[in-house]
């Protein structure tokens, strides 16, 4: 069995590596999210994500990195709410999700001020680490 690294971003902009099962990985994902996943493409950037299919209908919080990746894609037409799970934008040929390159998780950290939280797994070599994520939102909204 092999994994996938992906990057979990919750609400409050809590970062965490994510090794996703191939095959098996749905249940992980689920609970990653906190329901049904629902998948987002963001072809500008050559990334995906997973979230929860039902979280504006359960009134969760928004995604503030989830909604400025939509916005960087789409416009200002809809807003991530809930925790988010990014991934690579490709599948394998047996249809399962890739994860991200070192190259696309190196972008986010820098691109957002990611730090990863070290509770779970170590992150991989170069990424700054610590107990939480800190990010500053400019003044363009989200």
């Amino acid at each position: 069995m092999t994994t996938q690294t992906m990057l979990r971003i919750d609400v409050e902009g809590a970062a965490s590596i994510l090794e996703v099962p191939q095959p098996g990985g749905l249940s992980v994902l689920q609970d990653a999210v906190g329901g049904m996943i629902e998948y987002v493409a963001f072809p500008n950037r050559g990334i995906g994500c997973y979230l929860n299919e039902e979280g504006k209908l359960d009134g969760l919080e928004p995604n503030v990195i989830g909604t400025r990746l939509w916005l960087s894609a789409y416009g200002p037409t809809d807003v991530i709410v809930g925790p988010i799970v990014l991934l690579g934008d490709r599948t394998t040929d047996e249809g399962f999700s890739i994860g991200l390159t070192p190259e696309q998780l190196a972008t986010l950290v820098q691109e957002f001020g990611l730090v990863i939280n070290t509770d779970a797994d170590p992150p991989p070599d170069g990424l700054p680490v610590a107990g939480c994520v800190v990010w500053e939102d400019d003044d363009e909204g989200m």
